[in-house]
């Protein structure tokens, strides 16, 4: 019985001495930057920014990651690089004119007439507008409207109605 436990034991030292040694853990990164999705192993821990480094990621001051640069990576981490870019457009848009009526006793009862013609207006307005990897993302207005022709409102006389209206008596 001895010996069986003798006999044991070394073959349990033996299998265990043919064992490979265990490799170092590779950490595997994924990297989707400028419309494309590369995948990277790593042996040693780095930060994200050491990591971009490493693959050759240059990014500009507005340029959005999806980690901070200062965190380590961890296996099975995908690391997203948005591409910023602004611009700025100005439109030009109509404001519409409004329509006055004004009571006149020289107009027959029912019937209008122009007095005035209405003309549209003009003003500029200004837009930033962010993209992220070359769609739209955001649109923001960036001041206040420039009024370039302002409205002409449009006069229109209409003659009194004959109808006159009842004045409680208190």
């Amino acid at each position: 019985m001895r010996f069986r436990l003798i006999i044991i034991s070394l073959i349990i030292v033996f299998v265990s001495a043919c064992q490979p040694e265990a490799e170092e853990d590779t950490l595997i990164v994924s990297l989707i930057a400028d419309g494309r999705e590369r995948t990277f192993g790593y042996t040693t821990q780095v930060t994200v920014e050491e990591f971009l480094a490493d693959a050759e990621i240059e990014l500009s001051a507005n340029d959005r990651l999806s980690h901070p640069p200062f965190t380590q990576i961890a296996n099975g981490m995908t690391i997203t690089v948005r591409r910023v870019t602004e611009t700025q457009e100005c439109q030009q848009e109509t404001i519409p004119f409004e329509r006055r009526l004004v009571p006149n006793e020289g107009i027959p009862s029912g019937q209008e007439q122009l007095a005035q013609s209405g003309q549209n207006g003009v003003q500029e307005v200004c837009y930033r507008i962010i993209f992220e990897d070359g769609v739209e993302a955001e649109r923001i207005a960036s001041n206040q409207p420039t009024i370039l022709a302002e409205p002409v409102a449009e006069i229109v006389y209409i003659g009194p109605s004959n109808e006159v209206e009842p004045v409680p008596i208190v």
